[in-house]
């Protein structure tokens, strides 16, 4: 019925918004090297540490719901 409408709606408009904070922090995220003068090894360490936080996420469900 109309709920299910409403609810992909709100679902549509939720995603979106996630998107487009995602490419905000993105485009941030260069600025900041240059700002902080940060060198490319820890370019590596924060992509390391990004990418290890994101599989965390995902296999976070499995490891403690048993």
């Amino acid at each position: 019925g109309i709920t299910g409408y409403v609810a992909l709606l709100a679902g549509g408009i939720f995603t979106g918004m996630i998107a487009a904070a995602l490419v905000e922090a993105v485009e941030v995220v260069p600025v900041l090297y240059d700002r902080l003068s940060i060198s490319v090894n820890m370019r590596y360490a924060g992509l390391a540490i990004a990418i290890g936080k994101g599989i965390g996420a995902l296999l976070a469900p499995y490891i403690i719901g048993g």
